[in-house]
């Protein structure tokens, strides 16, 4: 018994004393790897702590480091490099001056010309009755529409010698270029219809300036209108109102222009007594008692005064005595 325990004490000894000759540089227990100089000692731990260790020499983790660390240093300095040479706030987009012409010509329908590319979009009207509408630039292609005198279309581009044009219906076609106009066309004044109250005293020779003149004067050629019909906005003979008639009386009779309003023909001539009136001079009427014109009609003589009264009465002839709320009178000539 005692020489198995002396046995026993020898191997402990001589364990202990060949753990304290070797040279063991053991990491801690919780580092990710693990230098031995023993490997034997993996598994010479009795509870085996390190059996399942991933033991990475140092070189070999110092090498990966480092490649680590270049890559980053690599990846910010691209970084840097896009982020330096490109800053938006240092540029300023612009447009180039004929951006519309590039445009039209990217959305050009092939086979046009170049120089129908010329954006317009302007109002043109028709110079004479008859202006040919063609499919494309040229006389010999098919005729797509026709426009009267004065007739108004847009303008979508044009060249020297042709317009492309949208009219009627949003139809689109060619037209010579000199057989429109940028500045509006107005028809000829029509010659005013004789009016159902014709006087036994008026004239009915011919209406135009000179014959008009010579049948009676202005306040005749006035009193042509009575029995007309009263239109809103209306200012010629199939329908007046109140300062339109003024207005087509002096334009049709004296080539006098004046606008369409009571209140802004109030300003036109100087200002005459109501006892001193003569054919023509313009009546003003203030219904609204506020200072300015809403009403006007025409002095044709006799103490009488024309005008268009109203819707269900037309251009009536009443006697200024009548007049309510008479504000003042104007002559033009």
């Amino acid at each position: 018994m005692s020489r198995k325990i002396v046995r026993t004490i020898c191997c402990v000894v001589s364990a202990a004393f060949t753990l304290a000759t070797l040279n063991i540089n053991v990491r801690d227990l919780d580092a990710d790897s693990v230098d031995l100089q023993c490997p034997s000692l993996i598994y010479a731990s009795m509870d085996n702590r390190y059996l399942n260790a991933a033991v990475v020499p140092d070189d070999d983790e110092d090498e990966r480091e480092a490649e680590e660390a270049d890559s980053e240093r690599f990846t910010d300095s691209v970084k840097d490099g896009i982020s330096n040479s490109i800053d938006l706030e240092d540029y300023t987009i612009v447009a180039p001056a004929d951006y519309e012409e590039i445009a039209d010509k990217l959305r050009g329908e092939d086979g046009e010309d170049e120089d129908q590319e010329s954006y317009d979009g302007k109002f043109v009207w028709a110079k004479s009755g008859s202006v040919k509408v063609y499919e494309n630039p040229s006389t010999s292609s098919k005729v797509v529409g026709q426009l009267k005198k004065a007739s108004k279309a847009i303008r979508i581009s044009f060249s020297g010698e042709w317009s492309y044009i949208r009219f009627s219906n949003s139809k689109k076609g060619y037209v010579l270029t000199k057989s429109i106009s940028s500045k509006k066309v107005n028809l000829p004044t029509p010659t005013p219809k004789p009016s159902r109250h014709y006087s036994s005293n008026t004239s009915k020779k011919s209406t135009s300036k000179s014959g008009s003149k010579k049948s009676g004067g202005f306040g005749s050629f006035i009193r042509r209108f009575v029995g007309c019909k009263y239109r809103p906005g209306g200012s010629s003979p199939s329908g007046f109102d109140c300062s339109g008639f003024t207005m087509y009386c002096y334009r049709a009779y004296y080539g006098i222009r004046l606008p369409h309003g009571s209140n802004m023909q109030s300003s036109y001539g100087r200002r005459v007594s109501k006892s001193s009136m003569r054919v023509g001079d313009i009546i003003f009427v203030d219904h609204d008692h506020n200072g300015k014109a809403d009403h006007v009609g025409l002095y044709v003589g006799g103490g009488q005064m024309v005008h268009a009264s109203g819707v269900g009465v037309g251009v009536i002839c009443v006697s200024v005595k009548n007049v309510k709320d008479f504000l003042m009178v104007r002559r033009i000539l």
